[in-house]
């Protein structure tokens, strides 16, 4: 027994891959979507990032090659008054780059309702 897949629309597809691909929308973000209570109309319909990374990727590869070189500095150094800063400096970076995920998802959940 094969199971149709139909939209909102009745129109029927073979596979949700499928229909999400005429609606130019990746499966797992339309999965995603309806587990956290979208319509099936909203789910497909709505524009999304297709890939997270795209948005954002250039601001993090920074603040990892930032985190990266800090680490190098405190291990190469043996000044504790060093160390303390750079450990300082290596934990803002890692504060920069929770904010940096908060704030992607953040705005795509606003984009997307």
């Amino acid at each position: 027994m094969i199971n149709i897949i139909t939209d909102h629309l009745g129109n029927e597809f073979k596979h949700r891959t499928e229909m999400c691909e005429t609606y130019n929308i990746s499966r797992p973000i339309y999965l995603r979507r309806l587990a956290i209570g979208w319509t099936q109309e909203e789910a497909l319909m709505t524009p999304s990032y297709e890939d997270p990374d795209k948005y954002n990727r250039k601001h993090k590869d920074e603040i990892k090659k930032k985190k990266i070189r800090v680490r190098n500095k405190i291990y190469r150094t043996t000044n504790k008054e060093e160390v303390s800063a750079y450990q300082k400096a290596y934990q803002e970076a890692h504060k920069e780059e929770i904010n940096a995920y908060n704030r992607f998802y953040r705005d795509t959940c606003k984009a997307a309702v």
